[in-house]
């Protein structure tokens, strides 16, 4: 039996539109590509999408909340990938 997970902070299940972008040396290039938010905390956040990114890459993003009228901007980078099974053409 494996033992529970134990998170360090809490964890949301929130899926909201995230539209994001590679950085290079501080300005957002190429095509923004749209990803949807999985959940998140403090710690971080997990998100699903059609795209992969290599790991280390730093992307800009806006996040886009219900009830906001402009979204919350960040930086991300991506520390873990993992493919969705049943679901080769997603990607976590």
């Amino acid at each position: 039996m494996e033992k529970a997970e134990k998170r360090e902070h809490l964890r949301r299940h929130l899926r909201i539109p995230v539209m994001c972008w590679e950085l290079d040396k501080d300005k957002s290039v190429g095509r923004g590509v749209e990803i949807i938010n999985k959940d998140l905390s403090a710690g971080g956040l997990s998100f699903e999408s059609e795209s992969i990114s290599p790991l280390g890459t730093v992307l800009f993003c806006e996040m886009h909340f219900p009830g906001r009228k402009t979204p919350v901007v960040c930086k991300l980078k991506i520390v873990r990938i993992e493919v969705i099974l049943g679901r080769e053409d997603r990607y976590l």
